[in-house]
């Protein structure tokens, strides 16, 4: 049976299907976004509406005839098996068909069998972007996208294909659907409800640059109130096409249990701050300190920062590709990095308290080292990564949950931290931070869900003083920024205002940390340094593009020093402007919590 909330949310879809609107389903991960859709699909096909819905498909002609079609919905690959799941589990009448095939001609079958017989197409947001031509062949009457946040981008080709299907019923499910910027919310709305918002430079002038000029610290009155009205519009227009309920609203039905959530900051080994201090000291970095804003500029300091991050997780990652005898015999020993040295004492006290653990990893080559060690150790695990066919992802999963024999069960962080329901699991643990804050979040919710008997633990590891905590400091301001979750405007005085060159600093050194002791290292990873190439940018399961915007972002020194130069010019206004602001960034906080 439903929840209450979930009946709400049926009731919900069914009001914007009358009014031949879309809409944004963006209820907090873990509260059933997928059996809300299940039992909306089952209420239209049990009640014919589905069967007569028609569509005039536009892109064979301004001129074909209204017929009716089948439903598509599109989601990561890791999920397309548990959508099938669901839909046979809460309504098995509905006819479910997979488009994930490489052969044109089963591709073309499963469209026209999902098309013909009012059923579903389930497809992935990768092949929805090559199979584009052959989809729009088909009628779909209703077009759902999973983690609808993928068509944040308003530029990417997967977001264009998204948004040439014709039907006006469009709908939109994700528990982040802003991550960053006003920006996200307009490309979502021009799937959902196109032309609500405006084109996009008419948005980013009438809103999106208001609202965020206002917010700054420190604005004129003229803006502040200029930001008041463009938020209070914004607001208006938004509201009824988007539904969202969080955990906590909905406690007193769902009963979760307990969770937490912990930092752990950890010291650098002495080997790895001998190579980072070392690496700090290179070409390639003093480059990366001094990049102008232009592409390959900012490469240049995507490479230092992902040479860094290495560094971070172990120092053996620069030795891939070494010649043996460069390889010392204590080769990916755990000893050697600070977060591994943290994470086996954690492990070997969840272990033997018969805790089950998610462990969360960027990169491939860090999940081989991390699997090494519990093969060693003789923890009993799983893995799931970007080379898992997709078809056992799930049942893996399943078998997890149901063997608590499993001790563990090793993800990378963009393959495995999104929409999956591990609740076998009640300790999660991210090992690195990802550039962007709701990809870490989207992780940490994979055990904390409905079904969830035991009480969850939530840990991050962070390299004190390096680049690792300048990320988790952005992931901080940038979520601060999407969220706008403040009660009191000075709390933005909090954060830091850091360019390009702070994320170079020189870390502290580790307690146990003797100079004298360490000079070989210098001479061991000289030559390793000299060797690495600009395009090696190792295995990072990352949009590349996203990383480099991210970067971009980060002011130069040159801009850093003029905002603080002109900063006491206006700080007479601040004052008077604080209660205004804090009204804003309330409405803002509504508008992007989607509330």
């Amino acid at each position: 049976a439903l929840y209450p909330y979930q009946h709400t949310c049926v009731k919900w879809l069914w009001g914007l299907h009358c009014e031949k609107m879309g809409g944004i389903l963006a209820d907090e991960m873990g509260l059933g976004k997928t059996v809300q859709i299940a039992a909306y699909l089952a209420v239209l096909h049990h009640s014919g509406v589905l069967q007569r819905m028609k569509v005039q498909n536009t892109s064979l002609g301004a001129a074909s005839p209204m017929r009716t079609g089948g439903v598509l919905i599109v989601c990561p690959a890791t999920l397309i098996h548990q959508w099938r799941q669901e839909l046979n589990l809460w309504y098995p009448p509905l006819r479910v068909c997979i488009m994930h095939q490489l052969q044109r001609e089963e591709r073309k079958e499963a469209i026209e069998t999902a098309s013909s017989q009012q059923g579903v197409l389930i497809t992935s947001y990768e092949t929805m972007r090559i199979a584009s031509e052959e989809l729009l062949k088909g009628n779909w009457v209703i077009v759902i996208l999973d983690e609808g946040q993928k068509i944040r981008n308003p530029h990417a080709n997967v977001t264009i294909a998204a948004k040439r299907f014709s039907t006006p019923h469009r709908i939109i499910l994700s528990g982040s659907p802003i991550q960053n910027k006003l920006e996200e919310l307009w490309s979502l709305f021009d799937f959902v409800c196109p032309g609500r918002l405006g084109t996009l430079p008419v948005f980013l002038e009438e809103f999106a640059n208001p609202i965020e000029s206002g917010s700054l610290v420190g604005s004129g009155e003229t803006r502040v109130q200029a930001a008041y009205q463009c938020a209070m519009a914004l607001r208006e227009l938004t509201q009824p096409c988007i539904l969202r309920r969080t955990k906590a609203e909905c406690m007193d039905v769902l009963k979760l249990p307990h969770k937490s959530e912990q930092v752990l900051f950890c010291n650098l080994t002495p080997e790895q701050y001998q190579v980072y201090i070392h690496f700090l000291q290179t070409e390639q970095v003093r480059r990366a300190r001094t990049a102008t804003s232009d592409r390959k500029a900012i490469g240049a300091v995507f490479f230092s920062i992902n040479i860094l991050r290495k560094l971070c997780n172990h120092p053996d990652l620069l030795l891939l590709n070494a010649a043996p005898e460069a390889c010392p015999p204590d080769m990916w020993a755990h000893e050697k990095s600070g977060k591994m040295k943290v994470l086996a004492e954690i492990m070997k006290l969840w272990h033997r308290d018969k805790h089950r653990a998610l462990i969360f990893v960027q990169t491939i080559q860090m999940l081989e080292v991390l699997q090494l060690w519990m093969n060693k150790i003789g923890y009993t695990h799983l893995r799931i990564d970007g080379t898992t066919p997709v078809k056992k992802r799930l049942k893996m999963i399943d078998e997890f949950n149901a063997n608590n024999d499993l001790f563990c069960m090793l993800l990378t962080t963009r393959v495995g931290g999104v929409g999956l329901n591990i609740i076998g699991a009640d300790r999660v643990l991210i090992f690195d931070p990802d550039w962007n804050p709701m990809t870490d979040v989207q992780a940490r919710e994979r055990a904390w869900r409905i079904g969830q008997k035991r009480d969850v633990a939530v840990y991050r590891l962070v390299c004190t003083g390096t680049v690792e905590e300048k990320i988790y400091q952005r992931q901080v301001y940038k979520h601060f920024l999407a969220q706008k979750v403040l009660n009191d405007p000075r709390q933005r005085q909090f954060f830091k205002w850091n360019d390009l060159a702070d994320l170079f600093e020189i870390p502290p050194a580790p307690p146990d940390f003797k100079k004298s002791d360490m000079l070989a290292l210098k001479a061991k990873y000289k030559g390793v340094f000299a060797k690495l190439k600009h395009d090696d940018y190792g295995d990072l399961e990352v949009e590349t593009t996203e990383v480099m915007k991210s970067i971009s972002d980060l002011p130069m020194k040159s801009v850093h020093m003029t905002n603080k130069a002109r900063a006491p010019a206006r700080q007479g206004n601040q004052s008077g402007n604080n209660n205004k602001q804090a009204f804003i960034y309330n409405l803002v906080s509504i508008l992007i919590n989607l509330h």
